[in-house]
């Protein structure tokens, strides 16, 4: 009953405030609405068009905060979705590096330091680096840390590499 179709194949899904973003490749959408509630009332409304030029490439590239939506546009590009709907390329300073890295496989929030980690591994998939940005001051900072995962713990870095996990 709760339906909602998109006009290209959903490539993630982030929540804004009381509104869901979807992407596709192509594009990004504002799906308006309350949703299913648990006693069976509440739509979700056609979705709006947020930004025609480009969406996202793959989910574990989504990471939502109080800055906006992160995601990767391409893949050498990452982008933000600024609260009220405009996108902006926040990546250029490491272009170069995701160009090497371009799959990203897990991406977080960091709530204690304010760090979005994207955990970025090379087209043969046999090594990576974390590419962090400090939402607080807008740098970018490489470290060359091989991580298959990364997730927040108690607003700390917790990342997988080589079947360990460790707590930054």
């Amino acid at each position: 009953a709760f339906t909602l179709r998109l006009p290209a194949p959903c490539t993630g899904v982030a929540a804004s405030g009381d509104t869901y973003v979807a992407f596709t490749r192509d594009a990004i959408y504002s799906i308006p609405g309350a949703g299913p509630a648990r006693n069976g009332t509440g739509e979700f409304f056609p979705p709006q068009t947020l930004y025609a030029d480009g969406g996202c490439i793959d989910w574990r590239s989504i990471v939502s905060c109080g800055a906006g939506i992160f995601f990767q546009l391409e893949a050498d590009k990452l982008y933000v979705l600024r609260p009220g709907g405009e996108t902006e390329w926040v990546g250029e300073a490491v272009q170069d590096t995701l160009t090497l890295y371009p799959t990203i496989v897990g991406a977080c929030l960091c709530s204690a330091t304010q760090q979005v980690v994207f955990s970025c591994r090379n087209t043969t998939d046999d090594t990576g680096v974390l590419l962090i940005h400090d939402v607080s001051t807008g740098y970018w900072y490489t470290d060359d840390i091989d991580a298959t995962s990364v997730t927040e713990y108690q607003g700390r870095l917790a990342r997988l590499s080589e079947g360990v996990i460790t707590l930054q």
